[in-house]
């Protein structure tokens, strides 16, 4: 008898023992599972350091890896739009903080210099968006469109600022000839870019919004007709990438 209630006694502790076994498995098991999904939801964001070195395209792209890997190819619409915003919003920012720290570095006049030029280049980044069919810029916009070309545009002024900072700090000119007709050649690049906007704003009712647009245009390169040759081309690159923006490819 006293066998059989030790034999029961101790398969009651080995059961047990087995049950406390399991339990802890599943609890341990039910961590794991909660920090995997925990950190697959965890924000993604490209270092400043990456995201300014290889550009906002190739920022956007690596957004867009990331939700192929985390969902598998079963993206939609929404999960794009999204990965979209936060690529763009992680690029502007990390330009602005580059942009704020070379600033610093700069005297009070250049820095004012710089912020005039940036506001000009913001003003007309807004009208750019706006002369284009069915969009209007909108930073607060939950509209993918809408707020992926207001992104964009805001992006093209951040890298002005930082190129007229570089400017700015670079004290003389090495290149001053080859920039000078460099400028030149975008210049004759915008009069060809204004010529296609126009006709398309004509086509989609936006032919107010475009006239007040080129005259801003006409009033920016008045203004740098006497600048040197650096400063210059920052102004007009700029210039042309904003004008190509969301133009469509000629046939």
């Amino acid at each position: 008898m006293k066998i059989q209630v030790v034999a029961a006694f101790n398969k009651y502790v080995l059961s047990s023992g087995l049950l406390v076994a399991f339990a802890l498995l599943s609890n341990m098991a039910s961590e794991a599972q909660t920090k995997s999904v925990a950190k697959s939801n965890k924000p993604f964001s490209v270092p400043c350091g990456t995201a300014l070195r290889v550009g906002l395209d190739e920022v956007e792209k690596l957004y867009d890896r990331e939700q192929q890997r985390r969902y598998k190819d079963k993206t939609d619409s929404g999960t794009e739009g999204a990965a979209l915003q936060n690529a763009l919003s992680n690029y502007i920012s990390c330009r602005r903080a580059d942009n704020a720290a070379r600033l610093k570095n700069l005297t009070a006049f250049e820095r004012t210099q710089i912020n005039l030029m940036t506001e000009n280049a913001r003003r007309l980044a807004r009208m750019r968006v706006d002369s284009i069919p069915y969009i209007s810029f909108d930073e607060k916009s939950e509209d993918p469109i809408n707020y992926a070309v207001t992104y964009e545009a805001t992006a093209l002024v951040e890298n002005y600022k930082g190129d007229l900072a570089i400017v700015y700090k670079q004290k003389i000119d090495p290149n001053f000839v080859q920039n000078a007709k460099a400028a030149e050649r975008d210049e004759n690049q915008i009069g060809e870019l204004l010529a296609r906007i126009e006709k398309l704003s004509e086509e989609h009712d936006k032919a107010t919004e475009f006239s007040a647009f080129k005259k801003e245009i006409g009033k920016t390169l008045k203004e740098m007709e006497d600048v040197a040759g650096t400063e210059k081309v920052v102004t007009t690159a700029f210039l042309v990438r904003l004008l190509k923006m969301n133009l469509p490819v000629e046939n």
